[in-house]
């Protein structure tokens, strides 16, 4: 297949394309900072990688403010490049050439967050089409093999890490870390041996390449519930310090980077990399925690999605004595983490307030991601804590459940994370920077989201019973990053479903408040009333007539079952049961991402032995009022994403076959 031909029609003006293949050198247009490969490439290569652009580096002026964002927003969560060496080559001080995979991949990196309006001068018209084209660099120069060094190849994949397509695609990052491990491990980057026979810089380097993996590895745990791969006990490298750190200024001569205060002072440097090691230790213990209170659980039996997941375990299997340990580590750890790496809120006050004015932006950016990861690793302890079987199982019902002190403690912590997530997520939105934070703030959004849902749930509310509440401020925050992430869509969607069970549950449960309108019986209730007296049986016919009487007859004003699925792109076909087929639709969302849905969220979402036990009502009876604002969307759902990405039409059948007032609501892993 021909390559496709290059997405921007303006590229010229800002690139330096290659000379038609055919002379002595083909790379003769390359900067003379960028390494050659070390391979020869035969002309269908050459070919390949000249039509495919993985061959044209920007231009010194777009060059250089990717390299700025890169430094400023990239480096501080990723330290694995040495970006000093890295200008000097660039510069001319330095004759060992930069490789072009790792150049590529740092202009990727850079692409996350530059601002828009240089991308725009050059044609790309959203972030996501300019990070499309600068990824597919970085995957044809992989593919053709164009790098040779494990070292070079291990810190481009982990700089391509916060790419996600799609929760389907087989090369997602939790796969590359993979990678990056077996290369990490392979050249003995984790190994003290190793490090005694390199000199000092390479040390720091290797050193903290592998601190990355690992932090990023518990991240993974953490945010999409993945297996971990490190051991706690086969880390065998000391803890970072800042001697692992580069805290001098930058050396150099690019105006753009000369004149950034974030770049020559050397505070702000100490301060990133003092966060960097705090976020380290953070991580360390949200991967005990996991291996406390989590099990691994296999979801779906199909090989063509990731199968294991951590899940919380039952609150009798928990260790009480090795989570008190655990929360005596998360407590000590933010009572010892130093000042200058905490977030101030606007209304703190003190004598810190004249110098946070004098740091950096991306200071701040890094104390709140710090903070993020904090409240994560929180709402990640108290979970497990904070459901009891019945209303984890049923959190509509009527009754009254006899808590234990624990459970209340557990679940007002877990409501305190939620609400500082939101207050962070929209001071950012607030100021116009979101856009700064890393990924992982969509994985707070949807955290804060799905509990929230949750406690409106406990509180027989509907979102659009209180407008002021903090889940209005995060689904109007979360909207701000669809033109900066391509996994943007898919994660979106995921939040329509918490947010269609949440009106489904809410309509459903004024109905059976109703006199009016009876509950409508379930299939279980109806097989009792077969043993049960004739009396049992005429009532339960009569309500269901009644029920499906005042649903088919609704008022002008309310919007019908298919016209909501019509405007949310869901499927209505027939839906199952144990019993077989029925009359009637279904929300079908046969999703690859299912397992994401049902294990991270778990038991923020109903799990399939949870689904038996609620009444599936068909689909075309049931009738909701003003839909779209019920649950407090209103023109965000219908303006920002029509439909579900075509991946959420593929796989899973016995998961994905969900009534429509069971639609999976909670929390996701899709972003890290």
């Amino acid at each position: 297949m021909s390559p496709q031909p290059l997405p921007l029609p303006h590229l010229e003006t800002a690139l330096q394309p290659l000379d038609t293949i055919g002379g002595a050198d083909p790379f003769s247009n390359l900067p003379t900072f960028i390494a050659r490969p070390q391979q020869v490439l035969r002309p269908e290569e050459l070919r390949f990688l000249e039509d495919s652009g993985a061959l044209t580096v920007p231009h010194s002026d777009l060059r250089d403010q990717l390299l700025l964002s890169f430094v400023l927003y990239v480096d501080p969560h990723l330290p694995v490049v040495d970006i000093q060496a890295l200008l000097d080559a660039i510069e001319g001080r330095s004759s060992d050439p930069v490789s072009l995979l790792l150049f590529q991949a740092v202009m990727f990196a850079g692409s996350h967050f530059v601002d828009m309006g240089f991308l725009e001068e050059v044609g790309f018209k959203t972030r996501v089409v300019a990070k499309t084209y600068y990824f597919r660099q970085i995957k044809v120069l992989r593919d053709l093999a164009w790098e040779s060094d494990r070292l070079t190849v291990l810190q481009a994949t982990l700089l391509h890490q916060w790419w996600w397509t799609s929760s389907s695609e087989l090369e997602d990052p939790w796969y590359w870390l993979g990678v990056c491990i077996s290369l990490a491990t392979g050249i003995g980057i984790n190994h003290p041996s190793t490090h005694a026979v390199k000199e000092e810089r390479t040390r720091r380097l290797w050193k903290r390449i592998w601190w990355v993996c690992i932090t990023r590895d518990r991240t993974f745990g953490m945010v999409q519930r993945k297996p971990m791969r490190i051991k706690d006990e086969d880390i065998a490298l000391p803890p970072l310090n800042f001697r692992d750190f580069e805290t001098n200024p930058l050396r150099t001569a690019i105006p753009t980077l000369a004149q950034s205060f974030s770049v020559t002072d050397c505070v702000n440097k100490v301060l990133l990399a003092d966060i960097f090691m705090s976020q380290t230790n953070l991580l360390l213990i949200a991967g005990r925690i996991l291996d406390c209170s989590y099990n691994l659980q296999g979801f779906l039996n199909s090989t063509s999605a990731w199968y294991l997941f951590y899940t919380p375990k039952q609150r009798q299997e928990l260790d009480q004595d090795q989570l008190g340990h655990l929360l005596e580590e998360l407590d000590t750890w933010s009572g010892q983490l130093n000042r200058n790496c905490r977030l101030k809120y606007s209304h703190d006050a003190g004598t810190d307030a004249d110098t946070d004015e004098k740091l950096a932006d991306n200071v701040h950016v890094s104390r709140a991601a710090l903070r993020l990861s904090y409240l994560l690793a929180q709402e990640l302890f108290h979970r497990p804590l904070a459901f009891t079987p019945e209303r984890d199982q049923r959190p509509d019902s009527q009754q009254d459940y006899s808590e234990s002190s624990s459970t209340v403690a557990a679940r007002s912590r877990v409501s305190e994370a939620a609400s500082e997530i939101a207050e962070i997520i929209t001071t950012f939105h607030r100021e116009n920077s979101l856009g700064y934070l890393p990924p992982l703030a969509m994985t707070c959004i949807m955290t804060a989201v799905a509990w929230f849902l949750m406690e409106l749930r406990w509180a027989q509310k509907s979102p659009a019973d209180l407008p002021g509440h903090q889940y209005h401020q995060c689904i109007r925050a979360f909207s701000k990053f669809k033109d900066s992430w391509p996994i943007w869509d898919e994660t979106f969607a995921l939040l329509k479903v918490m947010a269609i069970q949440q009106h489904v549950w809410f309509a459903r449960t004024m109905a059976m408040l109703s006199k009016s309108v009876p509950m409508i019986p379930s299939p279980s209730s109806t097989a009792n009333s077969v043993n049960g007296s004739t009396a049992s049986k005429s009532r339960s016919r009569t309500q269901g007539q009644e029920t499906r009487s005042a649903l088919s007859n609704p008022p002008p004003n309310m919007q019908t079952a298919s016209d909501f699925n019509t405007d949310f792109g869901l499927h209505t076909v027939g839906y199952r049961s144990n019993g077989g087929q029925h009359a009637g639709p279904y929300v079908d969302l046969r999703s690859s991402a299912a397992p994401i849905i049902m294990a991270p969220m778990h038991p923020f979402s109903f799990t399939a032995t949870d689904l038996g036990s609620i009444d599936a009502i068909p689909y075309g009876d049931l009738s909701m009022d003003h839909a779209l604002d019920a649950y407090g969307l209103g023109d965000t759902i219908s303006s920002v994403i029509f439909d579900f990405p075509a991946v959420l039409s593929q796989d899973i059948e016995e998961y994905s076959t969900i009534p429509a007032t069971v639609a999976n609501s909670g929390r996701t892993g899709l972003s890290y």
